[in-house]
């Protein structure tokens, strides 16, 4: 019987079908590229899935308010908002509120640092302008794992890292009056809030700069102690470092002072420039020529301050125990 084209046809194939057999992977086993790529767009997915995961709240919210807005802050950055001018001419000024701040804080073993630089946010250049996100090389190098336990492990630590948390914070003090200066008195409000990175949920998942704690105060004072509206913001700072430590307890000093007043006399902040220098000294902010129960500030240096009272001169540092002069 002579041989259809067909059957010829089929014994080509079969005879190259089994040459390429004999060189080709047992079935079920693919290629190494092919592992590559099929761990390259399963790892794809989980970016994706991490992404998504951190835009939803791992946790129920936190009142506002409450002392558990403050957990896990490290430092703290003042601002004091510009003083009108109607403010500053009844004898407070911007540079010695916030020295006052700083000093307070750092008094109570609170970090504070300086202000910082804005910074473009994730996925914008320096201009802020949107850029594409570029998939996560370290977490892709996971493709290339010698086996599948080693890249299911890496895998299972990148989704078991911690989410990123800012560590710091804007504690930001607004004061404002309207004066009458014919009754010499002056309604005030005094405003302290802490602001920090929170996360939004419409219209889309982002992060952004929120208000989570706050306190204000209003009241009437005279203008000739207009400068004691100082003093009501320094209550609501204590509110604040109050609140601080309760959150952080293992942040809080060992040994907890008695009274949160500092002692009169005791120098715990200076804050020089080219203008002028300020002093803090008990829970005054003070300038040269200034004078405070009878002590008269004769000069401030950079780290300590000359008194003089009764004809009788002597200097103290930074936290030095106030002289007996002050008694």
């Amino acid at each position: 019987m002579k041989p259809k084209k067909y059957h010829v046809l089929c014994v080509i194939l079969l005879i190259a079908a089994g040459g390429l057999g004999g060189q080709a992977k047992p079935a079920g086993e693919p290629a190494p590229d092919a592992v590559a790529q099929h761990r390259r767009s399963f790892l794809e997915g989980v970016l994706l899935a991490v992404r998504q995961r951190e835009a939803m709240l791992a946790k129920p919210p936190v009142s506002f308010n409450t002392k558990g807005v403050l957990a896990g802050i490290e430092s703290v950055e003042v601002i004091v908002e510009d003083l009108s001018p109607v403010v500053e001419k009844h004898g407070l000024a911007k540079q010695d509120l916030q020295a006052g701040i700083e000093s307070q804080l750092r008094g109570r073993r609170i970090k504070v640092i300086s202000p910082q630089p804005a910074k473009a946010a994730p996925g914008e250049n320096a201009q802020g302008v949107e850029q594409a996100e570029e998939p996560n090389e370290a977490l892709m190098q996971l493709a290339g794992a010698e086996s599948d336990e080693s890249f299911k492990q890496g895998v299972k630590e990148y989704l078991q890292q911690s989410e990123p948390k800012s560590s710091s914070g804007i504690l930001d003090v607004t004061v404002s009056a309207v004066v009458d200066e014919a009754a010499g008195f002056a309604a005030y409000s005094v405003h302290v809030q802490f602001l920090q990175p929170v996360q939004l949920l419409r219209p889309d998942p982002r992060r952004s700069l929120g208000a989570t704690w706050a306190v204000g105060k209003v009241g009437y004072v005279s203008l000739k102690e207009f400068s004691s509206v100082a003093e009501q913001a320094g209550e609501i700072v204590d509110a604040f470092i109050d609140d601080y430590f309760a959150a952080n307890p293992d942040k809080a000093p060992r040994a907890v002072r008695e009274t949160r007043t500092p002692p009169r006399g005791l120098v715990t902040g200076i804050v020089r420039s080219q203008d002028s220098s300020t002093a803090v000294v008990g829970t005054h902010v003070v300038r040269e020529g200034d004078t405070i129960d009878g002590v008269t500030i004769v000069k401030i240096h950079d780290d300590k301050v000359e008194f003089e009272k009764a004809g009788q001169r002597w200097t103290q540092t930074l936290n030095q125990p106030p002289s007996p002069q002050w008694k």
